[in-house]
């Protein structure tokens, strides 16, 4: 989209205005905390349109989607606003009195949560679009990197690197202070093993999918006693975003799906767990039992 002369000159573009139109009419309809919720919800997807198809700001213009979706625009934009922005209607639902898209007879709503959620929402819009106003702020075609990395073969790379630093962790976890670092170390370990997950299996490499396919699902059974939906979630999305490029039409068809089933089903596994967790002498495994007992009884 071309700019206009003084829009050159300010180095401003006047359709990033158009990012806060969503947050502005959400906030005109405070009044109606469900109305009001609903509107900054599908600002959200009114971003991702506007950012997607550079009606804001040309970026990456030609290269094709499937080698733009690792790009801040895409990526961070999906993790963060598709993940904390637009999986919250699964909650608001609840508070409504549905469950599972099915009305609850005799659920008391409560107003004051409600109006609450609401108002969070309007927060994360703004936040949304702050974001990408930011990025695209500051995107530029001209960049190139200074340096290239020499790695031949980047699923064994992610590989030894899931495997070095899982023990990192689980020492970590052990010592007082660091114990949060190695919830951080662990989710790293989590994304290297889906990332070498995903490239192993384009490569046809069955020794490297094999070995890659054990750590993903040590980690993720792992991560299924964390307490945290996140690591579950994210690893998922990027297995389903680094296969895309490979396998467009089975992608579509099976993630699709499975992350609206993540995103259903896991917030009722991640209350049940944490739930259960709190009980004295309940240890993890029996948690995650009961939690996945909860949510074969709510399908």
């Amino acid at each position: 989209m071309m700019q206009t002369t003084a829009e050159k000159t300010s180095g401003f573009n006047l359709r990033y205005l158009l990012l806060y139109i969503p947050s502005l009419i959400s906030l005109a309809l405070a009044g109606d905390a469900v109305t009001s919720y609903f509107a900054a919800w599908s600002g959200s997807f009114l971003i991702f349109y506007l950012s997607f198809t550079n009606k804001i700001k040309d970026t990456h213009k030609g290269v094709p989607l499937a080698e733009k979706i690792f790009r801040p625009v895409f990526l961070t934009q999906l993790i963060f606003a598709g993940y904390m922005s637009c999986s919250s209607v699964f909650y608001f639902l609840n508070l409504l009195g549905y469950e599972y898209f099915t009305r609850v007879p005799y659920k008391v709503m409560d107003p004051y949560e409600v109006s609450l959620a609401a108002s969070c929402q309007r927060y994360y819009l703004l936040g949304h679009a702050a974001m990408v106003h930011g990025m695209l702020f500051f995107y530029s075609s001209s960049i190139t990197s200074k340096y290239k990395v020499n790695i031949t073969n980047w699923p064994s790379f992610f590989i030894k690197f899931s495997v070095v630093a899982t023990p990192i962790a689980f020492v970590c976890a052990r010592i007082g202070g660091l114990s949060q670092l190695s919830e951080a170390i662990g989710g790293t370990t989590f994304v290297a093993s889906t990332i070498a997950l995903a490239l192993s299996i384009p490569l046809k490499k069955t020794s490297l999918t094999i070995l890659a396919g054990i750590i993903f699902i040590s980690n993720l059974l792992q991560a299924l006693t964390s307490g945290y939906k996140e690591p579950v979630i994210v690893s998922f999305l990027m297995l389903g975003l680094f296969l895309y490029p490979f396998y467009k039409k089975l992608i579509l068809t099976i993630f699709v799906p499975l992350m609206l089933l993540l995103f259903t089903v896991l917030p009722t596994y991640v209350n049940t767990f944490r739930a259960q967790s709190r009980g004295e002498g309940d240890d993890p495994e029996a948690a995650k039992e009961e939690a996945i007992k909860k949510v074969q009884e709510s399908l």
